[in-house]
């Protein structure tokens, strides 16, 4: 029966809205603490997802062993060394689908990180490219998972030009620790 049920949780989109892509359910931009960095720094970055109304997608940590897990995942670099990313703590809800509240996020998803910059890179334009994946899911039932492209953008500037805060009321609500 435990089967039947996790088959019919991840796998009833048309009961969950059809009308809906699953790439346009969730909405994700990168963001940068400042206007450009320097070489051989740390850059702060957050990664926004925009949760459609009506929808909700996992805690990163699930709480219970078969739901997918919301994360982020960074491509490797040779000269940009990502740090651990900060997850907030999901809300717990009761659905139909579930007779235990799951940890979840819905709205606004904030998730902090920093990025380790080698003193090699040169100054101008660096992007560092990822992915957030995830399961959307409404009240009744469950998307197949999926994901996202993450870009963070950034210059690199030399060490005496005085770096500009961005985004300071996103960024003075996110945890980094």
């Amino acid at each position: 029966m435990k089967k039947i049920l996790i088959l019919l949780f991840l796998f009833l989109p048309a009961i969950a809205g059809a009308q809906f892509s699953r790439r346009e359910l969730v909405k994700v931009r990168a963001m940068t603490a400042t206007d450009a960095a320097h070489a051989g720094s740390e850059l702060k970055v957050v990664v926004a997802a925009e949760i459609t109304k009506g929808f909700h997608i996992n805690d990163h940590l699930p709480t219970l062993d078969y739901l997918i897990s919301t994360k982020v995942v960074w491509e490797p670099h040779p000269a940009i060394s990502p740090g651990k990313m900060v997850y907030p703590s999901g809300e717990l809800k009761t659905f139909e689908f579930s007779d235990i509240a799951i940890s979840v996020y819905e709205g606004t998803l904030l998730i902090g990180g920093s990025l380790g910059l080698s003193s090699k890179l040169a100054p101008g334009e660096h992007s560092l490219q990822g992915s957030l994946s995830y399961q959307a899911c409404n009240e009744k039932a469950c998307f197949p998972p999926t994901r996202v492209p993450v870009e963070v953008r950034f210059r690199i500037v030399p060490s005496d030009t005085a770096l500009e805060r961005l985004h300071t009321e996103i960024f003075d609500q996110v945890k980094f620790e």
